[in-house]
């Protein structure tokens, strides 16, 4: 393919051998992904991990022979023309991604990948001893949420006890994690991983800067709002005790909703709320459902929680997620499936890269459909709809705050790589306390020594990444707002978005749809206004 782009007569014939290259990593990336599909889904097994060993051994070469390839596109003396053709956005994130690589850190790599793997398979692994019962950290979220609050104060301690027992493990996973992405930042010429991290995410447009004002903002708004909320659930609750193992209950003692539908009727129940949607939603989960596309089925050796890879040589997602029987069951169905028809909506972009957008744009279509499908929650909860909308808004905003607190633990440990296990915990219960002031555990060893963010599984798996669930939010809740005035358009807003895939960075997709930047100042404040609103908090 060099030799061909070489020999290219015109910037035309250049940019077929970039589509060539395009197709051959759409290629691999199949096959990497169905590695990664296989494995997650059973990570006992020996040749399925084996498998995803050897395409993580493989991905830095990979890597590296793409990189000549770019480094070469980028200096052709036709780049211009080139950009007119494929589009610029793609050379913004190649220019971008060629900072993030180098033969020299091929080893950190594999090593880093490795870890990532190490963490999941520990937590996929843990089990927990829980009234006479084994559970997984998928199961037990049934009984974190149940109305009999001694049983959900066993199920809290259970599952710290089972999580103190590995938090050795834990530290050293994530103390050889900073110490190789700090290594691997300071060899490509950057002051700390910070910045690197941000490449490595494709934020093209925005910096630490603007994510500090947006924190900023949130702690004003939504911290005192959030707290409020739990006040509240604490009266309503009849506690002057309220503690950690409380907070998954709202306002009664009949303990959080749960789904109406099983694991087999929520696909038939999820298709017909999205035929109800569009043509388009309906033909997309259609497919999905009969092409068994979708797993849902909590089992031993499964990854925890939920996510969604993508094949894109054959032009189709895959969904995984651990169906317990609580109310999460419905969101994270929903959340994939936004990311799924993302993606299937995007996938005739011309380039691999226009697939996704950066990852904060990619949240906004997963948490988007979540608060569209909010009219149709009958199907799913029957009487207990009205009680879930009302929770679900409730915690999407106090989730706000243990994503922003995660994201300034991380931001402050990789300014300073040199802390330990014992430094991590007190400062992350220090950033805990001012983010959620409410929070008490109650003979929780492990949560009390500042671990809850080792739970938060991108701080192992892609550095930074939390913070896009809130910046989504903050759009996602403006698609909300204008479903309740115009529900055609803003299905119309999201489906264009959709469509676009990453061929603009994040603040120009918000502008290209009429979304307003979470960076601006107070949009924050506007829209968590309107869901004070909604929920009668004003």
């Amino acid at each position: 393919m060099l030799a061909a782009f070489e020999s290219a007569a015109n910037a035309h014939a250049r940019a077929d051998v970039v589509r060539r290259w395009d197709r051959s990593q759409i290629r691999y990336e199949s096959q990497r992904a169905l590695a990664r599909i296989r494995h997650c889904l059973d990570t006992r097994s020996e040749e399925r991990r084996a498998d995803e060993d050897a395409f993580q051994e493989l991905d830095t070469e990979v890597s590296e022979l793409n990189q000549r390839f770019v480094t070469r596109l980028l200096s052709s003396p036709g780049r211009a023309e080139l950009e007119t053709e494929l589009g610029p956005q793609a050379f913004a994130i190649w220019d971008q991604w060629l900072t993030t690589f180098d033969p020299a850190i091929r080893s950190e790599l594999q090593a880093e990948s490795k870890l990532r793997g190490r963490y999941e398979e520990l937590l996929a692994d843990t089990r927990i001893e829980a009234r006479g019962e084994e559970h997984s950290l998928s199961s037990i979220r049934r009984l974190i949420g149940h109305r009999m609050r001694d049983l959900r104060l066993d199920a809290r301690r259970a599952m710290d006890a089972a999580l103190e027992a590995q938090r050795e493990e834990l530290d050293t996973l994530f103390e050889e994690l900073l110490a190789l992405r700090h290594g691997m930042a300071t060899r490509l010429g950057f002051d700390s991983f910070t910045p690197l991290a941000y490449r490595r995410l494709r934020r093209t447009d925005y910096g630490p800067d603007e994510v500090a004002k947006f924190r900023a903002e949130v702690r004003e708004v939504v911290v005192p709002l959030a707290h409020r909320l739990h006040s509240q659930r604490a009266a309503s609750l009849g506690l002057f005790d309220y503690g950690f193992h409380d907070e998954a209950v709202r306002d009664d003692a009949r303990g959080a909703p749960k789904p109406c539908v099983d694991a087999e009727s929520m696909l038939t129940v999820t298709k017909d709320v999205l035929g109800d949607f569009s043509p388009a939603f309906a033909e997309f989960f259609e497919m999905m459902a009969a092409r068994g596309l979708i797993d849902l089925t909590s089992r031993p050796g499964k990854i925890t929680g939920g996510l969604l890879e993508a094949l894109p040589e054959h032009g189709v997602p895959f969904i995984l997620a651990n169906f317990n029987g609580t109310q999460v069951d419905v969101s994270v169905l929903l959340h994939e499936s936004g990311h799924a028809f993302q993606f299937w909506s995007a996938r005739d972009q011309p380039l691999r890269d226009y697939f996704w957008p950066s990852n904060e744009a990619c949240e906004i279509p997963s948490t988007g459909l979540e608060l569209l499908a909010l009219p149709y929650m009958e199907r799913f909860f029957g009487a207990d709809a009205d009680r879930f909308r009302t929770g679900y808004l409730e915690g999407t905003v106090v989730a706000m705050t243990w994503d922003l607190a995660v994201d300034e633990f991380q931001h402050r440990v990789y300014a300073e790589p040199s802390l330990g296990p014992a430094e991590w915990g007190r400062l992350y219960r220090d950033i805990e306390s001012a983010w959620q002031p409410w929070r008490r555990y109650s003979a929780m060893p492990y949560f009390e020594s500042g671990r809850a963010w080792q739970l938060y599984s991108q701080v192992y798996r892609e550095p930074f990444y939390g913070i896009d669930y809130s910046l989504a939010l903050i759009c996602a809740l403006q698609l909300w707002c204008r479903a309740q005035r115009d529900r055609d358009a803003a299905l119309e807003q999201y489906q264009r978005l959709c469509e676009l895939g990453g061929s603009l960075p994040f603040t120009g997709l918000l502008s290209e749809v009429g979304l307003d930047s979470p960076f601006e100042s107070g949009t924050v404040a506007r829209v968590i206004g309107e869901v004070e609103r909604f929920l009668a908090l004003d």
